[in-house]
């Protein structure tokens, strides 16, 4: 990959600290700002890879916009749906 994002390693180094305290057992108190970081990255990434294969398939743009829009409408509403948070209002404070 030549064009791999500068904090391609951190995102590494965040994965495996995770994973590892996971294995162990062991359970953070992450805050909702904690959570509303992660999901921008995910989303960031997500998004990425969702322009790459409308690229691919060559979707045209209008189609390409509506998907993208229903990934981010979806995504909110799975982290609504299982934590109660909604993070449009958390972005807003």
């Amino acid at each position: 990959m030549n064009n791999q994002p500068p904090h391609s390693e951190v995102l590494e180094q965040i994965a495996l600290l995770c994973l590892e305290s996971d294995s162990r057992g062991r359970k953070f108190d992450y805050s909702d700002e904690d959570l509303l970081n992660a999901s921008i990255v995910f989303n960031s990434i997500l998004g990425t890879k969702l322009y790459d294969l409308m690229q691919k398939e060559k979707h045209p743009f209008d189609l390409q916009l509506q998907i993208a829009q229903k990934m981010g409408e979806e995504m909110r509403l799975l982290i609504y749906t299982f934590t109660n948070i909604d993070l449009h209002e958390l972005a807003r404070k």
